[in-house]
């Protein structure tokens, strides 16, 4: 892509997803990922309207860019981050950074002292997001089942306070 044809990303707008946003969260996970298999319309309507999750969306120019879906369990309070995603020509300009901040103050509010989530043991970037954000490796999973089957994949944790979270 030239400077030319680059697309110019306007401040973008993070809101909440909706069911008439599937497509697009479809054309942003399969663009992102090599195996967003698992990841169906089916999937992508239960969780848009799960009662304790969160999914979140980045617009930019009318056109979705980012998304993002997490899922409290209350009773331990502990906030999930199942998918974060961003179309391959917006990546780099700290739209993940702003979903997962995004995201993780949804968890607050709801409650949560403490907030996990897989990244792919090969997918620096990512990482490297997730620690400046103050996520912890806290262990390498051999053949993760999920969203990556047959991959690796580091376990990453953030406690919010240090009192509030035990390992």
């Amino acid at each position: 892509m030239t400077a030319s044809n680059m697309p110019v990303l306007e401040t973008p707008s993070i809101r909440i997803a909706r069911s008439t946003d599937i497509s697009g969260i479809m054309k942003i996970e399969t663009k992102a990922f090599d195996q967003a298999i698992w990841f169906t319309q089916e999937r992508v309507l239960q969780f848009v309207d799960d009662p304790t999750g969160v999914f979140l969306v980045a617009e930019s120019s009318n056109i979705l860019v980012g998304s993002i879906y997490g899922a409290l369990d209350s009773s331990s309070k502990l906030g999930y981050i199942w998918t974060l995603a961003v179309l391959p020509e917006y990546q780099g300009k700290r739209l993940g950074q702003c979903l997962m901040e995004a995201m993780m103050y949804e968890f607050r509010i709801r409650g949560a002292s403490q907030v996990r989530l897989h990244v792919e043991h090969d997918n620096s970037r990512a990482r490297k997001l997730y620690k400046r954000l103050g996520f912890q490796e806290i262990c390498l999973e051999l053949d993760f089942v999920g969203k990556i089957h047959g991959r690796h994949a580091y376990l990453m944790d953030l406690c919010f306070t240090t009192a509030e979270c035990s390992q």
